[in-house]
C-alpha cells in the first residue's frame, strides 16, 4: 500500500477514513453522564462534531456503576461496559470501543459575539420587561438606561452602548422577552 492509494480513499470518502459518529447508545451514556443524581427527569441538549441532540436525562435504559480514575463501568441494555471518560469544566470527553467523542453542553446565555453590536440592545436574560424610559427618536448618550428587563426578582438594565437615536423599540412594559432577543435598536451618531 502506498500514500497514493489513502488520497485515493480520501477522495473516494472511503469508511475507513471517515470519523465514527456517536451511535444512540453514546448520545444516551453522554446524557446519564451529564446528569446529576437525585435531580429529576429533564432534557439535557448535547453537541458532538457541530451536531446538537435535546435528550431526556437520566436514560432509563444506562445505569453508570463506577466512575473513577477516568475509568467507566456502566450498565446499558442490561449489559455491562467499560469505557473511559474524562469531565473538564462543560466538555465531557468519551472514549468508547476505540472511538473518541467529545460533548458539550451549549451555553444558555446569548454569545459574546451577538451582543457586541452597539447599535441592538440585547435582552441580557429571559424575563419580563419591567420598564421602558426611551421612544423611537430619542437621542441617548453612551452609558444612559433605556430598558429594564426583570428575571427572579432582579433588574438587569440596558444601557446605551454608544452615543446615537432609538431607531426602533421592539418591548413594552411588561412583556416577556427571551435571552438575546433585540429589545431596542440605535442608528449611532458618528
Amino acid at each position: 500500500m502506498t500514500t497514493t492509494r489513502l488520497d485515493e480513499w480520501a477522495l473516494s470518502g472511503e469508511a475507513l477514513l471517515q470519523r465514527t459518529v456517536p451511535s444512540e447508545d453514546v448520545w444516551q451514556l453522554a446524557a446519564a453522564l451529564r446528569a446529576r443524581p437525585g435531580g429529576g427527569s429533564f432534557d439535557l441538549t448535547l453537541v458532538c462534531d457541530g451536531v446538537s441532540r435535546t435528550l431526556r436525562a437520566p436514560c432509563q435504559e444506562t445505569c453508570i456503576d463506577a466512575w473513577q480514575d477516568c475509568q467507566l463501568r456502566y450498565t446499558q441494555g442490561g449489559v455491562q461496559r467499560r469505557a473511559i471518560a474524562v469531565d473538564v469544566g462543560s466538555t465531557l470527553h468519551l472514549s468508547i470501543e476505540g472511538a473518541s467523542f467529545t460533548f458539550t453542553e451549549p451555553s444558555p446565555y446569548p454569545s459574546a459575539d451577538k451582543t457586541a453590536d452597539a447599535s441592538r440592545a440585547r435582552a441580557p436574560v429571559a424575563g419580563v420587561v419591567a420598564q421602558v424610559l426611551v421612544a423611537v427618536g430619542d437621542v441617548v448618550t453612551a452609558g444612559q438606561p433605556m430598558l429594564c428587563v426583570e428575571a427572579m426578582k432582579m433588574e438587569m438594565w440596558l444601557n446605551a452602548s454608544a452615543t446615537g437615536t432609538v431607531r426602533a423599540v421592539h418591548a413594552q412594559a411588561k412583556d416577556p422577552v427571551a435571552a438575546g432577543t433585540v429589545l431596542i435598536e440605535l442608528e449611532n451618531s458618528q
